[in-house]
């Protein structure tokens, strides 16, 4: 179908709203360290790996392990990025600060994959773009939002992640870059627990629970 494409981006859109809100409130009334909420998540990341090799075949080439794993593992420290703005600055700017993105996609398309958009695409583009840094605007002389350094970084390792799996599902599937990716990036999570400061996590019921809801939002 032909807007099917849309369909899915506005299911994206609400699942990612669900993790973003759920995180946020585990920032506030658990946590206090953005690499700390990172190592808790993907305790429970796994279950997506079980979940897609239960329905679906992944593709074993190794040229596409490894660089799903790799940018992956890259990810894992781009999203330490956004859980560091979360700690810094009211969700519902963070949020929009996040739509940065596509003008970085924009210029890595066109510059590695020869992608080019009409006109008027590219305003639209510079439109979302200059909205979002509007809201990094605190309206207090020259001061800017304090998460715009790490979500600015974040946006940058986003662009190259979808530059990466653009070229990647030309021959490969989604599921199996999902798998692969996902691989990578709870490995270097998991990895992280050899500090033994990063262990001190005192489980309950509705932790476990938020961890899990989570978790299944983010496969969306």
């Amino acid at each position: 179908m032909a807007l099917e494409w849309l369909a899915f981006t506005i299911i994206s859109v609400f699942a990612y709203s669900g993790v973003d809100l759920l995180e946020k409130r585990l920032i506030i009334t658990r946590f206090k360290s953005s690499l700390a909420i990172a190592i808790f998540l993907a305790i429970f990341y796994p279950l997506h790996l079980a979940i897609i090799l239960i329905i679906w075949e992944i593709d074993t080439n190794p040229y596409v392990i490894m660089i799903s794993f790799v940018t992956g593992a890259g990810m894992a420290f781009g999203y330490l990025l956004f859980m560091r703005s979360l700690l810094l600055e009211e969700l519902s700017r963070v949020s929009i600060l996040a739509y940065i993105h596509p003008i970085f996609v924009v210029i890595l398309a066109y510059l590695l994959l020869e992608e080019s958009l009409m006109p008027l695409d590219y305003l639209a583009i510079a439109m979302l773009t200059s909205s979002a840094m509007l809201v990094s605007y605190k309206g207090k002389g020259i001061r800017l939002s304090k998460a715009l350094i790490p979500m600015l970084g974040l946006n940058a390792a986003l662009a190259i992640e979808s530059i990466i799996a653009k070229y990647l599902l030309t021959f490969t599937d989604y599921w199996s870059y999902v798998f692969w990716f996902m691989l990578g990036l709870i490995s270097v999570r998991i990895a992280l627990l050899i500090d033994k400061n990063n262990r001190k996590i005192r489980f309950d019921k509705s932790l476990i629970i938020y961890g899990f809801t989570i978790s299944l939002l983010f496969l969306l």
